[in-house]
């Protein structure tokens, strides 16, 4: 089963499971938008939008874009179905990149490539936050009766992918049922 494939499965469990947001979560969105101020941010890997409401009434323009069209099936406002490893976008076109929980579904090279498309549609002084799965290597995890893989990065490694595109302005590392690095970077050129 292709990744999209089993999105388009799995969008309703999926939405069921997740929309909610969790305590840290919560607090990185409200400093990201404290950063972002105003303007337009693109929240990539979006599924069913579930922090759109929260960034319109932080009084930014909210724009969507997941490769699933199923997860986001039924929601309302600017939402599109394309790849996040190569944007339809024009270079510059966001104040702010939002990027939960897209990067652990990549390949490193997939990373690499996301990287440079999210620097290349932020504005130079936009913001970015963007989270990583913390460890080293790939996990198998089982959703839903399927096994899908999960790429796990070192703070290096994450750090890495910043270097002379990114000032960073905070890391911040949170243990829950799995470990995750969540990045808050300014563009810089």
């Amino acid at each position: 089963m292709t990744k999209q494939a089993f999105w388009n499965v799995f969008s309703t469990k999926w939405k069921e499971k997740w929309m909610e947001r969790k305590k840290w979560q919560i607090e990185e969105r409200k400093a990201f938008a404290k950063k972002v101020k105003s303007g337009i941010i693109l929240d990539l890997g979006c599924g069913g939008g579930r922090d759109k409401v929260f960034f319109e009434e932080e009084g930014l323009e909210y724009a969507g874009l997941d490769f699933s069209k199923q997860m986001m099936k039924g929601e309302q406002g600017n939402f599109i179905c394309g790849n996040a490893i190569s944007l339809p976008f024009i270079e510059e076109s966001f104040d702010g990149i939002w990027c939960c929980s897209l990067v652990k579904h990549l390949g490193r090279k997939e990373i690499k490539n996301l990287i440079r498309e999210i620097c290349r549609v932020t504005k130079v002084k936009g913001y970015v936050w963007i989270c990583f799965d913390e460890g080293k290597g790939v996990v198998q995890e089982e959703r839903w009766g399927v096994k899908i893989p999960l790429t796990l990065c070192t703070e290096a490694e994450i750090l890495s992918y910043f270097a002379g595109r990114f000032k960073v302005v905070k890391v911040q590392k949170v243990k829950k049922w799995r470990n995750f690095i969540s990045v808050l970077a300014q563009k810089v050129k």
